[in-house]
C-alpha cells in the first residue's frame, strides 16, 4: 500500500475544517506528494516509504523516518496547495468565489488569506529543512541501505536564518576608498 495522509492528519499541522470533502483535499495530497515529495527525496527512498508502512517492523528507521519528518512537510504542502484555492470554484462560468448559502459567515479577507498562506508556507519549508538535516545526518541511509540524494533536494537553510549580532570592526581596518588599508597597499 502506498503511503498516504488523511484530512485529519493535515488537522494535526494546520487549522482545517474536518468536514472538507475528500474530493476537493485528496488532489491536493496527490500533488504534494507526485510534485513535492518524489522529486526530493527519490523513487527508492518514497517505495522504501511506502513498503515501510505496510511493514513497520521491517523497516523501523524508515518508518520513523515518515511519521516525524516526511508527514508533517507532506501534511503542510498538502495544506498550502489547498489553502491557495480554497473556496473557488471553476465552472463553466469562470472561476468563482463561493458564497456562504445561509450568509452566516464572512469570507476571509485577502490580506487574512495571504498571512494564513504565508504562515504555512513558512512552517513547511521548516520541516522540509528538518528532514533534509535527518537525512544529511545520517548519510542518507535509512535501514541500513544507502540512499542517492536527489539533485532537487535543497541543501542549504535558507528559511530559517539566525538573528546574528552585529559585528564591530576595529576602527582601523576599514578600507578606504583607494584600495589602501591604514597605508598598506592591498
Amino acid at each position: 500500500m502506498a503511503a498516504t495522509i488523511t484530512l485529519a492528519e493535515i488537522g494535526v499541522y494546520a487549522q482545517i475544517a474536518p468536514n472538507v470533502e475528500g474530493r476537493i483535499i485528496t488532489p491536493h495530497i496527490t500533488a504534494a506528494r507526485n510534485l513535492n515529495l518524489e522529486p526530493s527525496l527519490g523513487n527508492d527512498l518514497m517505495t522504501a516509504i511506502d513498503l515501510s508502512v505496510d511493514d513497520q517492523a521491517g523497516f523501523p528507521e524508515t518508518y520513523a523516518f515518515f511519521e516525524m519528518y516526511v508527514k508533517p512537510y507532506w501534511c503542510l504542502t498538502s495544506y498550502v496547495r489547498f489553502l491557495g484555492v480554497a473556496g473557488t470554484n471553476i465552472t463553466q462560468f469562470g472561476v468563482t468565489t463561493a458564497a456562504d448559502p445561509r450568509n452566516t459567515f464572512q469570507q476571509a479577507s485577502d490580506q487574512q488569506r495571504a498571512n494564513m498562506l504565508r504562515q504555512a508556507e513558512d512552517d513547511r519549508k521548516v520541516y522540509k529543512q528538518r528532514m533534509v538535516d535527518y537525512l544529511e545526518r545520517n548519510d542518507f541511509t535509512l535501514d541500513n541501505v544507502s540512499y542517492v540524494e536527489e539533485d532537487s533536494l535543497e541543501r542549504t537553510n535558507t528559511y530559517v536564518n539566525p538573528i546574528r549580532r552585529k559585528q564591530r570592526r576595529p576602527f582601523g581596518s576599514r578600507f578606504n576608498r583607494t584600495g589602501y588599508n591604514n597605508g598598506l597597499e592591498i
